[in-house]
């Protein structure tokens, strides 16, 4: 992505209910929740084939579905970086090895739901995103 790509993307919180508008051109937004307009932790995911797109969330959401990792980040006794990271901001995450953005969308729905849905598409994105992200159980389902 180049940095004129990063400019077309604003998120724009509206002082008078912390909604927050996606604006974007080159970027597809993923929903995994119907209720996401309130969501403070727009999920940025880039894959190595250069897709990406937005999963809207909710930060403490996020933490309690994939605590090893993004609870770790986001807990404010840490000291990662991103546990001050200003909500409503672009939340930019990087998946190696993972061929579908479709598939990313696919496994955090299932973590909210807790229903998977796997075949021979999907399983090795799912596997790599969860493994990624430190989802033990999740990895000795798939």
């Amino acid at each position: 992505m180049d940095s004129s790509e990063t400019k077309r993307i604003k998120l724009i919180p509206s002082p008078k209910d912390k909604k927050y508008s996606y604006k974007t051109r080159t970027m597809k937004v993923l929903h995994v929740q119907s209720a996401d307009k309130n969501c403070d932790l727009p999920l940025h995911v880039t894959l190595d084939s250069g897709e990406n797109g937005i999963i809207p969330m909710y930060r403490d959401q996020l933490s309690l579905l994939f605590p090893k990792y993004f609870g770790s980040m986001f807990n404010k006794n840490s000291s990662f970086k991103e546990a001050h990271h200003e909500k409503g901001t672009l939340f930019k995450v990087h998946l190696p090895n993972v061929a579908k953005l479709e598939n990313v969308r696919i496994l955090i729905s299932s973590a909210l739901t807790e229903e998977l849905r796997i075949n021979q598409e999907n399983a090795a994105d799912l596997f790599k995103t969860a493994s990624y992200w430190q989802a033990e159980t999740i990895c000795n389902a798939i």
